[in-house]
C-alpha cells in the first residue's frame, strides 16, 4: 500500500476564539467573516473546524491569520485561539471542541500574552515547566549566545525566534522583524556558532526550539517568581 506524503494528507481540528468582555454575537460575526479558506465556523458557537494540508505548521499560520483577523474586526488585541490535535480529515471522528479550549488554558499558564495557541506547543511548554530544574538547564543551553554590541543578546533570540514562527524562512522572518535578510541570516549563524546547534536541521532544531521555549519560561518565572501573576485573590 502506498503511503501519502505528510503535505497530501488533509487534517481537521477544532478551533475556539475566545475574547475576554466581547458580547457573544459581535464575536460570533466577527468569526461568521473569516476569510481563511480552511476554516468552517459552527454555528451559534465560538468554534470551528480548521482544515489544512500542511500538517502543525500549516494550523499555526491559519490559526494566527484568524486571530489576527478577529481582533482586527473587534478593536481589540485580548483575542485567544485555540487549536486542537489534528486528525485525517477522512476519519470518521467528531471534532473534540475541548481539545481547543484546552489549548488556550494552557497557553494562558505559560505565558498570558493573548495569541494562537496550538495544543501540541502548549502540550511541550507543559512538560518544559514540569521541571524547573531540567527546564532551566534546556534554558541554559542558549546562554553560549554571545550579546550584540550594546549588550543586546535578546536580539539574537528574538530572531530565532522569528524564524521559527517563519516556518524557516529568512525572507518571511526577516520582513517581520523589519530587518534585512543578510542581518538576520548573520544572526543566525552567530546563534549556530555559540551554540554548536545547526538550528534549521533536525535533531539540532528540535532542541534549539525547545531551549528558546525553556529560556522564555524561565524568564516568565522570573518576573513572577511566586506565580501571582493570574491569580485570582477571590479563588473563583
Amino acid at each position: 500500500m502506498s503511503q501519502r506524503a505528510p503535505g497530501s494528507i488533509l487534517h481537521d481540528a477544532p478551533l475556539v476564539v475566545c475574547a475576554a468582555g466581547v458580547p457573544l454575537d459581535r464575536l460570533l460575526f466577527a468569526i461568521a467573516a473569516v476569510p481563511e479558506p480552511g476554516f468552517q465556523p459552527l454555528p451559534h458557537r465560538p468554534y470551528g473546524r480548521l482544515r489544512s494540508r500542511h500538517g502543525v505548521a500549516g494550523m499555526r499560520t491559519a490559526a494566527t491569520s484568524i486571530r489576527r483577523w478577529v481582533a482586527g474586526r473587534l478593536d481589540d488585541r485580548q483575542v485567544w485561539v485555540g487549536v486542537g490535535v489534528l486528525r485525517p480529515s477522512d476519519e470518521e471522528t467528531g471534532l473534540d471542541l475541548g481539545e481547543a479550549d484546552e489549548a488556550v488554558l494552557l497557553g494562558r499558564a505559560l505565558d498570558p500574552t493573548p495569541r494562537a495557541v496550538v495544543l501540541h506547543d502548549a502540550l511541550v511548554g507543559a512538560a518544559l515547566s514540569g521541571s524547573r530544574a531540567m527546564r532551566d538547564r534546556l534554558a541554559s543551553l542558549l546562554d553560549v549566545v554571545r550579546p550584540l554590541e550594546g549588550g543586546r543578546t535578546e536580539l539574537l533570540l528574538e530572531t530565532l525566534e522569528a524564524f521559527y514562527g517563519a516556518d524557516l524562512s529568512i525572507r518571511n522572518a526577516a520582513k517581520n522583524l523589519g530587518i534585512h535578510r543578510h542581518t538576520l541570516e548573520n544572526r543566525i549563524k552567530r546563534v549556530e556558532r555559540a551554540t554548536g546547534l545547526s538550528v534549521r536541521r533536525w535533531p539540532d532544531r528540535i532542541v534549539a526550539e525547545m531551549a528558546l521555549m525553556a529560556t522564555r519560561l524561565r524568564e516568565r518565572s522570573e518576573d513572577d517568581p511566586l506565580g501571582m501573576r493570574n491569580h485570582d485573590p477571590s479563588g473563583t
